[in-house]
């Protein structure tokens, strides 16, 4: 039995309602709800108000220019004042009007305006802003209006992030569904994969493809660890995955080096990752993206019964019948892609053969990387190796990597993840 063990939960079908609107822009927020001009005194100001108890602010207006807010709370106090009401009925508006209040077009974006309401200071949530057609007055926004549109806006963005991860999902497991069936269909004793992104989606993948070609038969496997996690891990993952059913078709599917070195050649050209010298002479070196892979190669030949190991800053871990400790091969101590990595580089294949009943573990580093403990240091291996031992024979492989698993959860504790965990395993 093989299972990808997706980090996601079961999400009830959707029922479609219709959503608000949500406000793109400025003019969005504008409501007309009265002005005054500096012709109208301040007892028609007092008067607005006493007719409108819910309005917080009175925009002042001059031939439809906006020229000033007079705030509720401000105006009230000080026309309350001794003598104030005899002395202002009949002035002016604009003696209590802010004369510098935040006016802006009514095509702003919403987050353009939040930066400036930011700037601007508590009186934008006390007086709110004043909104503009071709310079001419369209409306007033309130600050609580500004405050619920931008949590409205940030809502959708979250929503269309969450729905495009979620797709991304789908995507990835879909194609690593398609490398679990062909290893499926390949005939081994017991054979898991346990994948854990630390997100959604991740930078670790498996890739797994039968060959029938040149007179050779046999399953290429690939177990990856890409630049990044998340979102970006997970573009990277993609993208070595197709760079490596690529290269099967140039190179010998029975020499992984061969392979690699491939894959190797085309990462460079197709993300541009040669070295190039600093434009500045200083002779430096710069480049637009570092992106790669430690990965673990397998070809495993029906015929002759071999396998053929190529590693890149992986090692293949081989626990002999009856063997409590792994025996360590190790790979090639240089990545795949990445600019560090010469366009001519090499890797080395390396011939094994194995008594029936030998168990093969990949994996790449989140598991043993991660921290936890008292002490708060990583995993390592004698934990992952511990809770992977056969306690019990006979116990499928699947037990046994969700046991290492689960001593990882155990150890980690309330550490946060820090990266993804892929482990594979196959018995011979």
């Amino acid at each position: 039995m093989i299972t990808i063990e997706l980090l996601q939960e079961q999400k009830a079908p959707l029922t479609e309602t219709a959503a608000p609107p949500v406000p793109r822009c400025a003019s969005d927020l504008a409501s007309l709800g009265g002005s005054v001009s500096p012709a109208n005194p301040n007892g028609d100001v007092i008067q607005f108000f006493k007719d409108h108890p819910d309005q917080g602010s009175l925009p002042v207006v001059e031939d439809g220019i906006p020229i000033g807010i007079i705030n509720r709370s401000i105006f009230l106090t000080g026309y309350s004042m001794p003598y104030h009401r005899e002395i202002y009925e009949r002035k002016s508006c604009i003696a209590f009007m802010d004369k510098h209040p935040l006016i802006v077009d009514g095509e702003m974006p919403l987050s353009e305006l939040g930066k400036l309401a930011v700037d601007a200071g508590a009186k934008v949530l006390q007086d709110g802003f004043m909104v503009t057609r071709q310079g001419r007055f369209h409306g007033l926004g309130t600050g609580l209006d500004l405050l619920r549109a931008m949590g409205q806006l940030e809502a959708e963005r979250n929503r269309v992030i969450r729905e495009s991860i979620d797709y991304a999902t789908l995507i990835q497991g879909a194609v690593l569904a398609t490398s679990l069936g062909e290893l499926r269909a390949w005939d081994l004793p017991d054979r898991h994969l346990l994948w854990r992104p630390r997100d959604q989606v991740g930078g670790d993948a498996f890739f797994a493809r039968r060959v029938n070609r040149d007179g050779r038969n046999g399953l290429f496997l690939a177990l990856m660890d890409c630049t990044g996690h998340g979102v970006p891990g997970a573009f990277t993952a993609m993208l070595m995955t197709s760079f490596l059913g690529h290269a099967l078709d140039l190179a010998c599917p029975w020499e992984p080096g061969q392979v690699l070195a491939a894959v190797n050649r085309r990462v460079k050209e197709e993300l541009g990752q040669r070295q190039k010298p600093e434009a500045d002479g200083h002779g430096e070196e710069s480049h637009a993206a570092d992106e790669g892979m430690d990965v673990t190669c397998l070809w495993l030949d029906q015929a002759k019964g071999d396998v053929l190991f190529a590693g890149a800053r992986h090692s293949l871990w081989v626990f002999a019948p009856g063997a409590q400790d792994p025996e360590e091969i190790k790979g090639d101590r240089i990545g795949v892609g990445y600019t560090s990595t010469p366009d001519a580089q090499t890797w080395n294949s390396q011939t094994l053969h194995f008594a029936p009943g030998t168990v093969l573990v990949g994996t790449s580093d989140g598991i043993v990387d991660q921290i936890g403990g008292a002490r708060r240091i990583a995993f390592g291996k004698r934990h992952l190796w511990e809770a992977f031992r056969e306690k019990v024979p006979g116990t499928p492989l699947q037990t046994r990597l969700e046991r290492a698993y689960s001593a990882l959860e155990g150890y980690q504790g309330l550490e946060p993840r820090r990266d993804d965990v892929c482990l594979l395993a196959i018995k011979f």
